[in-house]
């Protein structure tokens, strides 16, 4: 992916993750896309706050779902809307 492209990406990415609520159960889709995008830059880059980024989006996805699992919700259910 060429990089302006991919800074347009993580831009528009953040703007629509910080306009979608915490139980938005588009969220965790965004959240995804976002990470993978921030993940290709580190790659392209070395810039370790864009590994830490992705990877604490991640975290906030998995303890969303720990917290369907631990409600008694059917998880798939849950992140495919």
């Amino acid at each position: 992916m060429q990089t302006g492209y991919l800074e347009t990406a993580i831009s528009l990415l953040r703007e629509l993750l910080n306009q979608k609520s915490a139980s938005d159960p588009m969220r965790s889709d965004t959240s995804n896309h976002l990470s993978t995008a921030l993940l290709s830059r580190f790659y392209q880059n070395g810039w370790i706050e864009d590994f830490q980024e992705a990877y604490n989006l991640i975290l906030e996805t998995i303890a969303k779902l720990m917290g369907y699992v631990a409600q008694g919700s059917d998880v798939l259910s849950e992140v495919s809307g």
